[in-house]
């Protein structure tokens, strides 16, 4: 590890261009795994590589560059991972401000995993009850991920939304945090809504399952598939998909459900 870090951010012995391919096709994707670590020792030492990288790569990590402040208490970067709670809950709130600046990859990949374990790891709230009570890093950290959320394109915030319905679902020790994780990309949406599209969704999910191609004033696309539902290894029902076409031309997809029928 410490050699390919080396190889793709130093040495005069590699071309500008073999530097550039090693970090970006093997140092970079290592790097971005280990910023999800649990272990806050190495999402530190990972974003440290990353931010060395910026000083190399200036143009594929400019955005990093205003993370990184002359005097100490000010550097986000360094602060963002620093062992005193109170430095961390400072950077958070100094990164709010610097979101609209970062672009979503660097948002995404590199600084909402560390928001997300400030958010969430059980031991950070251990010791902030034990010895920094008055500093509520978890809130502070949900208010940043509030920010980058608004700060997001479409497909980047879909799948931050994902990931948080997908924990709650999980049945987590912290639910409350992923509440107002839930609560704060909710307040951040801010994508325009298409009323013909709403309109639809509404058509959708108003209608019964079952349809009637002829009355609807539809036409079937395709072949209508079907598929077995399961429950527990038994069959309860038959499932048929259709993807059809409304009379303004906008596709819809429609399901339809048969139960089966139970033992003789």
């Amino acid at each position: 590890g410490i050699f390919t870090v080396e190889l793709a951010v130093g040495g005069d012995r590699f071309s500008p261009a073999q530097r550039w391919s090693v970090y970006t096709g093997v140092v970079l994707p290592y790097l971005k795994r280990l910023l999800s670590d649990p272990r806050r020792e190495l999402r530190a030492e990972a974003l440290r590589l990353i931010m060395a990288a910026a000083g190399i790569f200036t143009v594929y990590h400019a955005d990093l560059a205003t993370l990184v402040h002359e005097d100490l208490e000010q550097d986000v970067a360094l602060n963002l991972v620093h062992i005193q709670l109170h430095r961390r809950i400072k950077a958070l709130r100094r990164l709010q401000e610097l979101v609209p600046g970062l672009t979503a990859p660097t948002l995404r990949y590199i600084i909402m995993p560390l928001v997300w374990f400030s958010a969430v790891d059980p031991q950070e709230k251990d010791r902030m009850k034990q010895t920094e009570g008055s500093y509520n890093l978890a809130d502070e950290a949900v208010r940043t991920a509030g920010a980058i959320a608004k700060a997001l394109p479409w497909r980047d915030y879909s799948v931050l939304l994902s990931t948080v319905l997908r924990e709650l679902k999980a049945g987590k020790t912290y639910e409350k945090v992923l509440v107002k994780l839930i609560v704060a990309y909710v307040d951040a949406f801010h994508f325009t809504l298409d009323p013909a599209g709403e309109e639809l969704l509404l058509e959708k999910f108003s209608a019964p399952l079952s349809f009637d191609p002829a009355s609807a004033r539809t036409a079937i696309h395709g072949n209508t598939t079907s598929y077995v539902e399961e429950e527990d290894g038994a069959a309860v029902a038959t499932m048929q998909k259709a993807r059809i076409v409304d009379a303004k031309g906008r596709e819809v997809t429609l399901v339809k459900g048969v139960p089966s029928k139970g033992p003789a």
